[in-house]
């Protein structure tokens, strides 16, 4: 009823004023509990109904859920494309995934297959050492800038031709550094701070993927030192023996992204229609938190590590898939069959992509029958369903 909110609701009801037989049927005699019966289904049917109607606790519901998905967003969207890029699966899956509500099939385009026009590009073999390092931004007015609204994030990609484990590996591996360069404040912003933040990591929180040719770095502003209107320049290094590759470029600080008032997070329709939400978990420390570090308050008692996914309902379809990247089921298997970084991150990505898609499928199947929690159906059957996946996924270790 109010997915986000159960975990922070108690509801106090007084039936001092009820019938004095109605409440003689309803309560034991010591008053230990309620007798099962007629009486006991109509008072809950109709407190239900009170608190469906309720608009208070309708706005309070939309609001938590709002601050939820903002505080555990993940790219749902690049799941959905590594499902697709597997083209034995395309035409079954298609055909199950498309009958939720929303459709995952790709939008139609007005015009005729542009990717067909296109040439393929072949790509230079991947290097030990680094001898390309060249950023993905158009300039404007002289300068490569990236604008990034206050409160969101956003990636710059950078082409290479070292090989995907040169800033990880145990020997010869290389090093991103970043350098503030120059940092301009909004001279006409009123709150300006004459303090500036000397290194990259005191105004960004930073995050980068080296894989296939680039470099990728999440750029995400920090609210409580820069502003909007600020311009920093930066320079990118990527070290190498044969000497150092380095970029110069700009990050623009934009007006912050606000949603209408009371108006809830909508999700994300992209060219696959509405999707669920897919959240990921892991036990950090002894406290569970979600993928950007976050604590997950959201955490139903008695989840441990062998759970494997929580699934939350929104007007009666699914709302988000959480996914325990924590269990003991994926870390014995990865432990096994995966035998260094690239290959264990390969394994848990093939491992939510399967996860992700059989939890859809499983929970839609299950047709709406009285006194059966789909959510929570699906949720016990995994624990031991998962197990099976693997068969699915024997050459994860190849990735």
């Amino acid at each position: 009823m109010f997915s986000y909110l159960y975990k922070y609701l108690l509801i106090h009801v007084d039936c001092s004023k009820l019938d004095q037989n109605f409440r003689s049927d309803l309560f034991m005699a010591d008053r230990s509990g309620f007798r099962e019966g007629e009486s006991k289904e109509m008072l809950l049917k109709n407190i239900e109904e009170k608190l469906k109607s309720d608009e208070t606790l309708k706005k309070l519901n939309n609001k938590r859920r709002e601050e939820y998905l903002n505080q555990a967003t993940t790219d749902e969207g690049s799941i959905i494309e590594d499902i697709f890029k597997q083209e034995e699966m395309n035409s079954e899956l298609k055909k199950i995934l498309n009958n939720r509500k929303g459709s995952f099939d790709k939008k139609e385009s007005n015009r005729k297959n542009p990717k067909k026009n296109k040439k393929k590009v072949k790509k230079s073999k991947l290097e030990r050492f680094p001898s390309i390092f060249k950023i993905d931004l158009k300039e404007k007015d002289g300068k490569k800038i990236k604008k990034i609204p206050l409160g969101d994030k956003r990636i710059i990609k950078f082409e290479t031709d070292v090989q995907d484990d040169y800033l990880y590996r145990p020997e010869d591996k290389g090093s991103l550094e970043l350098k503030i360069l120059d940092y301009k404040r909004n001279s006409l912003n009123k709150n300006n701070s004459d303090s500036k933040p000397n290194e990259v990591t005191d105004a960004f929180e930073v995050d980068n993927t080296l894989s296939d040719h680039n470099i990728k770095i999440v750029f995400k502003p920090k609210p409580d030192v820069v502003q909007v209107g600020d311009e920093i320049k930066i320079n990118a290094k990527l070290t190498s023996p044969n000497g150092d590759l380095e970029v110069p470029f700009y990050i623009g600080i934009d007006s912050e992204r606000k949603n209408s008032i009371n108006e809830p997070n909508k999700p994300q329709i992209d060219k696959y229609g509405n999707l669920p939400k897919l959240i990921k978990v892991k036990k950090k420390d002894e406290v569970w938190v979600l993928e950007r570090g976050n604590e997950w308050k959201e955490k139903p008692q008695g989840w441990d590590e062998n759970n494997i996914i929580k699934i939350t309902e929104h007007e009666d379809k699914i709302d988000t898939v959480t996914i325990n990247m924590g269990s003991h089921v994926l870390n014995q298997y990865c432990s096994k069959k995966a035998h260094n970084a690239k290959k264990i991150e390969s394994c848990k990505k093939k491992y939510s992509i399967s996860v992700y898609v059989h939890a859809i499928l499983l929970f839609n199947s299950i047709e709406q029958v009285k006194n059966i929690d789909r959510s929570e159906f699906v949720a016990e059957t995994f624990k031991s369903y998962v197990k099976f996946l693997f068969f699915d996924t024997n050459n994860i270790h190849q990735g």
